[in-house]
Protein backbone atom coordinates (compact mmCIF):
# COMPACT_ATOMS: atom_id res chain seq x y z
CA UNK A 1 0.00 0.00 0.00
CA UNK A 2 1.51 3.56 -1.14
CA UNK A 3 0.56 5.59 1.78
CA UNK A 4 0.73 9.33 1.17
CA UNK A 5 -1.47 10.66 3.49
CA UNK A 6 -2.26 8.87 6.77
CA UNK A 7 -5.53 10.89 8.87
CA UNK A 8 -5.46 10.30 12.41
CA UNK A 9 -8.53 11.08 14.95
CA UNK A 10 -8.05 12.44 18.48
CA UNK A 11 -10.66 13.68 20.87
CA UNK A 12 -7.22 13.82 22.99
CA UNK A 13 -8.38 11.45 25.64
CA UNK A 14 -5.82 8.94 26.73
CA UNK A 15 -6.39 6.41 24.65
CA UNK A 16 -6.45 8.47 21.06
CA UNK A 17 -3.59 9.98 22.04
CA UNK A 18 -1.39 6.42 21.76
CA UNK A 19 -2.94 5.93 18.58
CA UNK A 20 -1.44 8.68 17.36
CA UNK A 21 2.28 7.43 18.19
CA UNK A 22 2.21 4.64 15.82
CA UNK A 23 0.36 6.85 13.01
CA UNK A 24 3.22 9.39 13.08
CA UNK A 25 5.73 6.57 12.98
CA UNK A 26 4.12 4.99 10.25
CA UNK A 27 3.75 8.67 8.22
CA UNK A 28 7.54 9.07 9.10
CA UNK A 29 8.72 5.65 7.51
CA UNK A 30 6.42 5.60 4.84
CA UNK A 31 7.19 9.88 3.80
CA UNK A 32 3.31 10.46 4.39
CA UNK A 33 1.54 13.57 5.63
CA UNK A 34 0.40 13.24 8.89
CA UNK A 35 -2.92 14.70 9.37
CA UNK A 36 -4.62 15.20 12.80
CA UNK A 37 -8.16 14.99 12.73
CA UNK A 38 -9.71 16.81 15.95
CA UNK A 39 -13.52 17.02 15.74
CA UNK A 40 -16.03 18.96 18.55
CA UNK A 41 -19.60 17.89 17.70
CA UNK A 42 -20.56 20.71 19.74
CA UNK A 43 -21.69 24.09 17.71
CA UNK A 44 -20.86 27.59 18.48
CA UNK A 45 -24.53 29.08 20.68
CA UNK A 46 -27.13 30.92 18.26
CA UNK A 47 -26.11 34.32 18.86
CA UNK A 48 -29.18 35.76 21.22
CA UNK A 49 -27.60 37.36 23.77
CA UNK A 50 -31.35 37.84 25.25
CA UNK A 51 -31.95 33.88 25.87
CA UNK A 52 -31.43 32.76 29.40
CA UNK A 53 -28.69 29.94 28.46
CA UNK A 54 -26.56 31.71 25.53
CA UNK A 55 -23.90 33.31 27.65
CA UNK A 56 -23.35 29.68 29.44
CA UNK A 57 -23.57 28.14 26.19
CA UNK A 58 -21.10 30.57 24.77
CA UNK A 59 -18.99 30.21 27.52
CA UNK A 60 -18.49 26.49 27.52
CA UNK A 61 -18.08 26.61 23.71
CA UNK A 62 -15.23 29.13 24.13
CA UNK A 63 -13.83 26.82 27.24
CA UNK A 64 -13.66 24.04 24.63
CA UNK A 65 -11.69 26.00 22.16
CA UNK A 66 -9.38 27.36 24.44
CA UNK A 67 -9.07 23.06 25.72
CA UNK A 68 -8.48 22.24 22.09
CA UNK A 69 -5.68 25.09 21.05
CA UNK A 70 -3.94 23.96 24.40
CA UNK A 71 -4.21 19.83 23.10
CA UNK A 72 -3.20 20.94 19.66
CA UNK A 73 0.03 22.95 21.15
CA UNK A 74 1.39 20.01 23.39
CA UNK A 75 0.56 17.52 19.96
CA UNK A 76 2.66 19.96 18.34
CA UNK A 77 5.58 19.39 21.11
CA UNK A 78 5.76 15.95 20.94
CA UNK A 79 5.87 15.95 16.55
CA UNK A 80 8.99 17.48 16.48
CA UNK A 81 10.49 14.46 17.73
CA UNK A 82 9.83 13.14 13.78
CA UNK A 83 12.26 14.36 12.16
CA UNK A 84 11.52 15.27 8.62
CA UNK A 85 7.69 14.45 9.46
CA UNK A 86 4.95 16.33 7.22
CA UNK A 87 1.66 17.13 9.53
CA UNK A 88 -1.24 19.36 9.91
CA UNK A 89 -3.98 19.64 12.22
CA UNK A 90 -7.41 19.69 10.77
CA UNK A 91 -10.60 21.23 13.74
CA UNK A 92 -13.81 20.38 12.09
CA UNK A 93 -17.27 21.10 13.51
CA UNK A 94 -20.56 18.48 13.30
CA UNK A 95 -21.42 14.79 13.62
CA UNK A 96 -18.14 13.29 14.43
CA UNK A 97 -18.25 9.95 11.49
CA UNK A 98 -19.60 12.35 8.72
CA UNK A 99 -16.93 14.90 9.31
CA UNK A 100 -14.17 12.94 10.34
CA UNK A 101 -15.50 11.48 6.56
CA UNK A 102 -15.50 14.39 4.61
CA UNK A 103 -12.10 15.63 5.95
CA UNK A 104 -10.69 12.43 5.12
CA UNK A 105 -11.89 13.09 1.52
CA UNK A 106 -10.86 16.48 1.29
CA UNK A 107 -7.69 15.78 2.35
CA UNK A 108 -7.61 12.64 -0.47
CA UNK A 109 -6.38 10.64 2.88
CA UNK A 110 -5.19 7.07 2.11
CA UNK A 111 -5.53 5.52 5.57
CA UNK A 112 -7.42 6.48 8.53
CA UNK A 113 -6.50 5.53 12.22
CA UNK A 114 -8.71 6.02 14.83
CA UNK A 115 -8.99 4.63 18.78
CA UNK A 116 -11.25 2.29 20.41
CA UNK A 117 -11.62 1.94 24.13
CA UNK A 118 -13.16 -1.10 23.56
CA UNK A 119 -16.38 -0.56 25.18
CA UNK A 120 -18.54 -4.36 25.29
CA UNK A 121 -21.58 -5.66 26.41
CA UNK A 122 -24.43 -3.34 27.38
CA UNK A 123 -22.16 -0.30 27.00
CA UNK A 124 -21.44 -0.75 23.32
CA UNK A 125 -24.94 -1.50 22.47
CA UNK A 126 -26.73 1.25 24.35
CA UNK A 127 -23.48 3.76 23.19
CA UNK A 128 -21.79 2.36 19.83
CA UNK A 129 -18.56 2.55 18.79
CA UNK A 130 -17.43 5.31 16.52
CA UNK A 131 -14.21 3.38 15.34
CA UNK A 132 -16.85 0.62 14.23
CA UNK A 133 -19.35 3.10 12.83
CA UNK A 134 -16.02 4.71 10.62
CA UNK A 135 -14.66 1.29 9.53
CA UNK A 136 -18.31 0.51 8.11
CA UNK A 137 -18.67 3.79 6.62
CA UNK A 138 -14.93 4.41 5.33
CA UNK A 139 -14.43 4.08 1.51
CA UNK A 140 -10.53 4.10 2.65
CA UNK A 141 -9.09 1.39 5.06
CA UNK A 142 -9.51 2.15 8.28
CA UNK A 143 -7.10 0.93 11.51
CA UNK A 144 -8.42 0.71 14.97
CA UNK A 145 -6.26 1.57 17.77
CA UNK A 146 -7.21 -0.60 20.54
CA UNK A 147 -6.59 0.41 24.26
CA UNK A 148 -4.97 -2.13 26.15
CA UNK A 149 -7.79 -4.79 28.40
CA UNK A 150 -7.31 -3.44 32.09
CA UNK A 151 -5.12 -4.99 34.34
Amino acid sequence: MNLQRILVTTDFSPIAEQAIEPAAQMAQDSEATLILVHVMEARPPKPDPKAGHYKAAKAIYETDQEQEAKHLAELEERLKRYEGLAWKAVIGRGEAISTILSIANKEQADLLVISSSGRTGFKRLLLGSVAEELARSSPKPVLIWKAPPPA
